[in-house]
């Protein structure tokens, strides 16, 4: 390999390490977003939670969610986040090396090369006297 060869790899490496570390960060700030908004319910009445409920801003599908399970004790959400899964595409590269050699080159994720997935969080309030007194998710979309 030469010099430029290796220096290419070595730069897309780097970057696809940084790139993926943002990534992680966005999505953890973005469960801590999550979690302080449903922390905000605690004390306060069923119907409150009822009325106050917006999940489509943490980008849920709000005209699925459905209220599950509910009684004097709890009150049980699933609410759904479709999410596009990319199909890895490679285009050949001819002659990209200038010594006739071809390769293989990465295309860009659009919705063509990509399908979507229904994921699911249920997310249970547990009550005390009609008051929330914690909640608990579960699921690949929470």
């Amino acid at each position: 390999m030469n010099h430029f060869k290796i220096t290419s790899i070595l730069i897309i490496a780097i970057g696809t390490i940084g790139l993926q570390a943002c990534v992680n960060s966005n999505q953890l700030t973005k469960r801590q977003d999550f979690v302080a908004y449903l922390d905000q319910f605690k004390g306060k009445t069923q119907n409150q939670l009822k009325q106050e409920l917006n999940f489509k801003q943490f980008g849920f599908d709000a005209s699925k969610t459905k209220i599950g399970k509910q009684n004097q004790s709890m009150m049980q959400y699933r609410i759904h986040r479709p999410i596009a899964l990319p199909i890895p595409m490679f285009e050949p590269n001819y002659g990209a090396s200038g010594g006739g050699a071809s390769g293989m080159r990465p295309t860009l994720h659009t919705s063509a090369n990509s399908y979507e997935v229904d994921m699911t969080c249920d997310i249970t309030f547990h009550l005390e006297n009609q008051i929330v007194t914690s909640w608990e998710a579960k699921g690949k979309a929470c």
